[in-house]
């Protein structure tokens, strides 16, 4: 791995040019599918009671596994516009062709994961009420149940990082079985989780600005940092120095005599260095 962050991010913008409009399309199905899930929860099983509370964490599990299956299916659509390969809406959909045992699998645990870490939180703020009508009852009722939050959420996110490449490598591969697919993106992230993490990091400040615009430049950021993520995905597994590589191969089989680039006289005439292929000091100097 060559690159930093302000690499990845150039290289998404670079070949996110012109295909805005998939993208943002395709950025909106999963996140869709999980809000309209979250709203037949309340109404299939509402109230309080704990087996309420049960049977809705089970029927958001299933709708967040099929969202991952179509999340997935945006990260093969993403690589295929970074690698200039044909891409279209279904790409979206493919993975429940190509294969989704994989992907359900991963999505199952990772999302164990986040239900295990939240326990608290889900208990608390169900079986608890305040003591009282006063500010300061309410502020000890919530103050144990904000915490629970902030700290499942911490754990979540450390506990996950290894994880975050798991879905490239199934819309890669889909015939990989989802623990294999969490051990390989495990191994890709030793010595890069940091780097990661400062990518997604690095993205904060256009999320908390996007509330000038009501959220609506949210259209925008989220395609734009997962394309950056992706960039990584390809820069982690080499792909990007393959691809330099192989332009610079093809660059330096360039000869006068190919450009037809001959003086009056027939000879060589001193050819013009052609444009490089960007580095990511390139694309430091851009972003």
């Amino acid at each position: 791995m060559n690159g930093n962050r302000r690499y990845w991010k150039s290289y998404a913008k670079e070949f996110l040019q012109g295909k805005w409009g998939l993208a943002i399309v395709g950025m909106m199905a999963a996140p869709l599918m999980n809000t309209i899930g979250m709203a037949v929860t309340g109404r299939l099983f509402p109230g309080t009671a704990f087996l309420a509370w049960i049977l809705g964490e089970i029927f958001l599990l299933i709708v967040s596994l099929l969202s991952m299956i179509v999340s997935t299916g945006y990260n093969y659509m993403l690589l295929n516009m970074a690698r200039g390969r044909e891409y279209r809406v279904s790409d979206l959909f493919c993975m429940f062709r190509k294969g989704s045992d994989g992907i359900l699998v991963a999505g199952f645990i990772i999302s164990l994961i986040d239900t295990v870490l939240m326990i608290p939180f889900y208990y608390l703020s169900n079986t608890t009420v305040p003591a009282g009508e006063t500010i300061e009852a309410l502020y000890a009722w919530m103050k144990p149940i904000m915490l629970c939050m902030l700290v499942g959420t911490l754990l979540g996110v450390v506990i996950k990082l290894p994880f975050s490449m798991a879905f490239y490598i199934l819309a890669d591969e889909p015939q990989l079985k989802g623990t294999q697919a969490l051990k390989k993106s495990a191994q890709l992230m030793k010595g890069h989780m940091w780097k990661f993490f400062m990518l997604q990091l690095s993205f904060v400040p256009m999320i908390l600005l996007s509330v000038v615009t009501f959220y609506i430049a949210l259209i925008w950021v989220m395609p734009y940092m997962q394309a950056s993520m992706t960039a990584f995905y390809m820069d982690v597994t080499g792909e990007l120095e393959e691809r330099r590589r192989k332009h610079a191969q093809e660059m330096a089989r360039w000869t006068p005599e190919v450009l037809g680039l001959t003086g009056e006289n027939g000879n060589s005439e001193e050819m013009q260095e052609p444009e490089a292929h960007r580095t990511g000091d390139d694309y430091d100097a851009e972003a």
